[in-house]
């Protein structure tokens, strides 16, 4: 067991996270969703691996055939095990219960592991201000300045001319964002 959690830690601090805009992660994601974390839960799993089980509320699927609550399985915890074992993973997105998200997840793996597409750039928090709803991903939305060419040669943005990229990354209105993700996921079909 200690030689795969080495395995995994080095090649977790080896791993290059490449800019994906909104395109990319549409098509990586096996699915798509929006939901609120309603529980969460550490501990090893069937393997001996150090594992977060994150359950989630189904608010909206936005790609894939989703069940009303979804749990996920993420490599790590986020406190020490009842043996005194901790891993984390710098780069995975962490949640809290209560986080509203729109999230962009990888299929399983054989182990049955999942995370967000693009790490913390497949993981958009959603706040609520002033009545209105906006959402970020952990880069501040700096990936989703400019559109895709492949999602352009789509027609998946429209057919007017590329939106300008603007000049400072800001959260984007949820409302946006998801008939974003719509669009991207009909065109693909």
């Amino acid at each position: 067991m200690l030689a795969v959690l080495l395995a995994l830690a080095t090649r977790a601090g080896a791993t290059t996270v490449l800019p994906l805009d909104l395109a990319a992660l549409t098509d990586a994601a096996d699915r798509v969703f929006m939901g609120k974390v309603v529980a969460m839960r550490s501990g090893r799993d069937g393997h001996g691996l150090p594992a977060t089980w994150t359950t989630f509320r189904v608010e909206e699927s936005l790609k894939g055939a989703l069940p009303p609550t979804l749990e996920i399985k993420q490599i790590g915890t986020e406190a020490p095990l009842a043996d005194g074992a901790i891993y984390r993973v710098p780069a995975l997105p962490r949640y809290r219960v209560g986080d509203e998200v729109i999230l962009f997840l990888h299929p399983d793996s054989a182990a049955g592991f999942t995370s967000p597409v693009g790490l913390g750039q497949g993981r958009f928090r959603i706040h609520h201000h002033a009545g209105a709803s906006t959402a970020e991903n952990d880069v501040g939305n700096a990936n989703l300045q400019a559109p895709a060419r492949s999602a352009l040669a789509r027609g998946a943005l429209g057919a007017g001319p590329a939106p300008a990229a603007s000049a400072q990354a800001a959260p984007i209105p949820v409302t946006d964002l998801k008939n974003r993700i719509r669009a991207l996921t009909s065109a693909s079909h």
